[in-house]
């Protein structure tokens, strides 16, 4: 049990706490935890050791207070999981025909403008590109930096320059990790201690506080003493806590990071 106190003490912390966390989480003081690393319960993927409990509702309508917001999430799953993009209509583009019209360019260079900007809209028409943008000299900001080539360099040759916006998704915040074993566990679903370690190394200094609310075998803490961060962890089954506690005392005082 945590005393109920302003702030959060030396004999509160490096502990795991059998309970509810919606309960266990009212009796942490506030501005106590530097980072929250957690797995929450499947919904009926897994058997966690009680018919009832979170993930184990018959319908996700059931938990309301946990649960995300399905409709939300629906609706990006049917624009974006199904294919169903926004389409561009017939309008697109027609403001910067429109600027390049009551632009200061030069005759030729208007022209140039309105090539390259139908050129960059059959593009985006024909999926090639999920959208652009346009500066235009005298008419935007200038951008930044530039060089041969650059935009900037556009802008001061030939009056334009048009970004091209190819919607491809960034992957180097990405953290790849392969599939974690560890021999004994009882627990139906451990991520791996490399996954945290990323996180928390990332997020957090030495001796900072890490909460995990569901700790299950007790990753997130292995991993937050293995690298002199203090820990706190929330278990509502008792069976899993006693497995925690036997990984956490396997960690020497002082080890190495984890590599992939």
């Amino acid at each position: 049990m945590i005393m109920r106190s302003e702030k959060m003490t030396n004999t509160d912390l490096n502990k795991i706490y059998c309970g509810d966390c919606n309960k266990v989480l009212k009796d942490i003081p506030s501005n106590s935890v530097d980072l929250v690393i957690t797995s929450p319960p499947y919904f009926q993927q897994r058997e966690y050791g009680s018919g009832n409990g979170i993930g184990n509702e018959k319908k996700v309508d059931e938990s309301n207070e946990y649960y995300f917001n399905k409709d939300a999430f629906m609706e990006y799953r049917d624009k974006y999981m199904n294919g169903s993009k926004k389409t561009a209509g017939n309008d697109i583009g027609k403001k910067y025909f429109e600027l390049i019209e009551k632009s200061n360019l030069s005759p030729e260079n208007k022209e140039q403008a309105r090539k390259e900007l139908y050129e960059v809209i059959r593009e985006v028409k024909e999926g090639k590109l999920e959208s652009f943008r346009m500066k235009i000299r005298g008419i935007h900001a200038l951008p930044y930096g530039g060089q041969a080539g650059g935009r900037l360099t556009q802008i001061e040759t030939k009056g334009f320059t048009i970004i091209k916006i190819y919607g491809n998704s960034i992957r180097k915040d990405v953290i790849e990790s392969t599939v974690e074993t560890i021999k004994g566990n009882v627990h139906p679903a451990v991520y791996p201690e490399f996954l945290v370690q990323e996180l928390i190394k990332l997020l957090t200094k030495e001796n900072d506080t890490v909460l995990d609310p569901f700790l299950g075998s007790g990753t997130t803490a292995v991993v937050a003493k293995r690298l002199k961060r203090n820990y706190i962890g929330i278990e509502i089954h008792s069976e899993y806590i006693e497995y925690a506690k036997q990984r956490l005392a396997e960690v020497p005082s002082y080890t190495l990071d984890l590599f992939i």
